[in-house]
């Protein structure tokens, strides 16, 4: 049923016909991929379980990237993050938990982590979010970069390039932010959006999909990797 709203989402919203058939491509061919990375999402799982019951992590109890996390693992893997030496941009940290999974799959990164941590969001969440993050990337901090600003002053001032962008920021700006997140993405680099079939708001054109589909019609050299049902995973060419 689920996936049936979704593609009725994505007729909604608009979204091309190569757009609606990498969805349902992968709905039918990913489940392959799913199963041969399954072991990697259940060993993380564990991991975290196991950090949490000796308080070296906290919090982490509202996480929605563990269904991915063998997609997710696909891509480092195939494009080589796991060995290489590479700079990765992340907007959206909330407790770290998608943080703590590029960091732990790879070797050689340096995640650059923009968030705002902005309270009168959190209360629907976590109000203890920041501090969450801070201690559970403690572990990493020599490859852990913390910037605390919203993702427009951050695009605003930044000079890099990356070669690995994770998009999982405000509702309100999923637009603004894949633009820009592709704009300072290398060719070749992997640009993920996550939540890209969240529903919170009445309105169905002012959701996430909405902006994502719109961010795809104004740019130009993209390859789509993957579209599961809550990430969309593209490769600038």
């Amino acid at each position: 049923m689920i996936h049936i709203k979704n593609i009725l989402h994505i007729i909604y919203c608009r979204g091309t016909l190569n757009f609606l058939y990498k969805y349902i491509y992968n709905l039918i061919f990913g489940r392959k991929i799913f199963k041969n990375n399954l072991y990697i999402k259940n060993n993380f799982e564990k991991k975290i379980d196991l950090l949490k019951s000796q308080k070296i992590l906290v919090g982490l109890d509202k996480q929605n990237i563990n269904y991915n996390i063998p997609f997710l693992y696909e891509v480092l893997k195939n494009n080589n993050y796991i060995k290489k030496n590479f700079n990765g941009l992340i907007i959206g940290c909330f407790e770290g938990h998608s943080t703590l999974f590029f960091l732990m799959h790879t070797e050689n990164s340096l995640f650059y982590c923009v968030d705002n941590w902005d309270q009168s969001q959190l209360i629907k969440y976590s109000l203890n979010a920041e501090g969450f993050f801070n201690k559970n990337i403690s572990l990493f901090q020599t490859r852990a970069k913390k910037i605390k600003n919203t993702s427009y002053n951050f695009f605003q001032n930044n000079k890099k390039i990356f070669n690995f962008i994770y998009v999982d920021g405000s509702h309100l700006e999923v637009e603004f932010d894949c633009i820009n997140s592709f704009k300072n993405l290398e060719s070749n680099g992997i640009m993920i959006i996550n939540s890209i079939f969240w529903r919170g708001f009445k309105k169905l054109n002012k959701n996430n999909l909405s902006g994502i589909i719109k961010f795809l019609k104004k740019v130009k050299g993209y390859q789509i990797l993957f579209i599961t049902r809550n990430t969309l995973i593209i490769k600038k060419i």
